[in-house]
């Protein structure tokens, strides 16, 4: 008798319950569409208002078109370009044009250089190859980032030769041996800049205040605005 009486107990409880349930239920707002199986993606502005995520998606084939221009270009000035335009080409020595020292005589550049990125290193390394530039007597396009070591083609090329495109950028920041800051070695750097260019050095804090992780940025206005010349279109995309 009190197995049955236990067991008609929790049928009451059980059947209340679900009673309550249906009742609750049906007091929730009717849904107005069907979810989705997975959160939706929206993209806001700053004022929270909601825009396209189109103009968001990075846009991975300009990086891809542009690693392919840089490539025709290093192959056009290179024996490569002569074999296919002349009957006489030049022999190979061996280096790319870009990787060409002073001890070529910049004979490897053939018209102008165009650095597109140029991500710094051995100041010595760079140094010999402006120098190759130099005594070539060519022109200089900076179209995209000349980091670090790279600026002392400031030093070596005159100022009438060289042109900086929109994205054209002059990065400079604390020079460092065995991954440990350099002053001394940066204070040399920065001084054979031209006047202008130290002057602005000057004004963010010279030395004291670089840094090995952080790059103070000349911008191609701020270049344009010292009377450094504005490249022509390349055609290139931007």
């Amino acid at each position: 008798m009190a197995r049955i009486f236990l067991t008609s107990i929790a049928a009451l409880f059980l059947a209340t319950g679900i009673a309550h349930a249906i009742e609750y239920q049906g007091k929730l707002p009717k849904p107005v569409q069907r979810l989705p199986s997975y959160p939706p993606v929206v993209c806001v502005a700053p004022n929270w208002a909601v825009e396209s995520c189109e103009d968001r998606q990075p846009r991975y084939w300009l990086a891809v078109l542009s690693d392919l221009f840089e490539l025709l270009e290093r192959l056009d000035r290179s024996w490569i370009g002569t074999a296919t335009k002349s009957d006489q080409p030049r022999p190979w020595n061996g280096k790319w044009p870009d990787e060409a020292r002073a001890d070529d005589g910049g004979a490897a550049y053939a018209g102008k250089v165009v650095l597109q990125f140029e991500k710094g290193g051995l100041m010595n390394d760079y140094a010999d190859r402006w120098r190759a530039v130099a005594a070539a007597g060519v022109n200089v396009e900076i179209r995209r980032r000349c980091i670090s070591a790279c600026t002392q083609i400031m030093e070596f090329v005159p100022k009438e030769k060289v042109c900086f495109d929109k994205h054209g950028t002059l990065e400079f920041h604390m020079a460092r041996v065995k991954e440990q800051p350099a002053p001394d070695w940066t204070e040399l750097w920065w001084s054979h800049q031209p006047e202008n260019i130290r002057m602005w050095l000057r004004e963010k804090g010279w030395v004291q205040k670089a840094t090995i992780e952080t790059f103070w940025v000349l911008t191609s206005e701020d270049l344009w605005a010292m009377g450094y010349r504005k490249c022509e279109a390349d055609g290139w995309p931007q």
